[in-house]
């Protein structure tokens, strides 16, 4: 679909959460079809784990950081959101890492571990359930090129994410760039002004560069 609009490159591409995932999954069909991506920036989201063996320590530094992250992500919920909502995004998290345990680490993690389903309009749920499925089971390959990423200085509860979001194992070159907020904030003002600042930085950065009878 991309192609049918720009044949081709040099292309800019921007994802934001899944669609992080997609963004870094075309730019890597791109360059292996020998063209241009001159940006790729990843919004809030990473590769996940899936095909990693674990490390030694893993487990430590990953609860390190979730004690680290649980301050911030208690003050910015509930400035954004009400009482019940958050009551409700803990138990799908707890329920979840209960199910997560209870299997030795087996189950596979779903749409309503995450999302509250019952939220979402019933045209749309197969939909968002078969997404949920891709994102979950992707396996991203190594990217020869540089990834921006734009990430929600606030992670989720219970993420233990690194500060690159596991994209520093994938990429050559990678650059982060904070965000104030969480995943769903930098979404709203007054996050999303600074999201649109730091966009609108990338852009201004390719133009100054582009030569003039470039097209991106």
């Amino acid at each position: 679909a991309l192609c049918s609009y720009q044949p081709h490159g040099p292309y800019a591409l921007a994802g934001y959460s899944y669609g992080g995932m997609m963004a870094y999954e075309v730019a890597c069909l791109l360059t292996a079809a020998g063209e241009t991506v001159d940006l790729l920036a990843i919004i809030d989201t990473g590769p996940g784990s899936r095909g990693l063996q674990p490390q030694f320590g893993d487990g430590c530094r990953k609860l390190s950081r979730i004690v680290a992250n649980l301050p911030s992500w208690v003050r910015d919920e509930f400035r954004q959101f009400s009482a019940r909502r958050l009551a409700s995004s803990a138990a799908r998290k707890l329920r979840w890492v209960y199910r997560h345990l209870a299997s030795g680490g087996r189950a596979p993690r779903e749409l309503d571990d995450v999302f509250d389903a019952g939220q979402v309009p019933s045209q749309n749920l197969e939909l968002m359930r078969t997404v949920f499925a891709a994102f979950r089971d992707y396996e991203p390959k190594p990217y020869a090129g540089k990834l921006t990423l734009l990430r929600a200085r606030i992670g989720p509860l219970l993420s233990g994410s690194s500060r690159d979001l596991g994209w520093g194992r994938l990429v050559d070159t990678l650059e982060i760039r904070q965000i104030n907020g969480n995943h769903e904030s930098i979404l709203h003002r007054p996050h999303v002004n600074e999201l649109a600042r730091q966009l609108v930085d990338l852009m201004d950065a390719l133009a100054a560069v582009a030569e003039p009878s470039q097209h991106t």
